[in-house]
């Protein structure tokens, strides 16, 4: 790859651009699923993941990136989660201004004691997430339709937080992938 495409490569998340073809990705790529793959290292890592998921779809190339946080050790209030979750905004409000930030339990839960916060987040009745959208007041950079930040559990004490990237070329890429597995039928 030449400096100028170096340099085109590490402009959008984790250095990866909207429409990168999988055979021109710079480093090893194992498949998951149809049109999902992992990789063994992206271009610019970010110390708070432990790995990432990309989509690439057949003609629009990557449309879609997911990077999974390190396990975060927490506590039944899950203060840890909340804080490496809140860092983790700012940082992303800094590159891409305010977000439509969700938190709230859902109506009903039993898990609605301060205690019970890993839990409910565990169960899905505990929601702690933030999103950027680009639409017709808002443009994001580098091709980006949504941005999604979100909390997660995998126990009552663990958790981590994870981040989606969506470009704009992500419906087309759902539907070229969608295809391809329809032919199996």
């Amino acid at each position: 790859m030449d400096s100028h495409g170096e340099l085109i490569l590490r402009k959008g998340p984790f250095g990866l651009r909207m429409g990168l073809k999988r055979d021109e990705y710079p480093g090893s790529l194992q498949e998951v699923k149809p049109g999902l793959y992992q990789p063994t290292e992206v271009p610019k890592p970010h110390s708070a993941f432990e790995f990432h998921v990309l989509q690439f779809g057949p003609s629009c190339g990557l449309s879609w990136i997911k990077a999974i946080g390190k396990t975060i050790e927490t506590n039944d209030f899950g203060t840890p989660i909340e804080n490496a979750f809140d860092d983790m905004k700012k940082k992303l409000v800094k590159a891409y201004g305010e977000s439509e930030n969700f938190s709230y339990l859902m109506q009903g839960s039993i898990w609605s004691e301060p205690r019970d916060w890993m839990q409910g987040l565990l169960n899905g009745d505990r929601v702690l997430a933030a999103r950027w959208e680009a639409h017709s007041h808002k443009e994001l950079p580098n091709q980006l339709s949504s941005i999604f930040l979100v909390a997660c559990a995998t126990d009552t004490s663990n958790g981590y937080i994870a981040i989606e990237y969506a470009f704009e070329n992500h419906a087309a890429a759902e539907e070229e992938i969608a295809e391809l597995e329809d032919d199996a039928l």
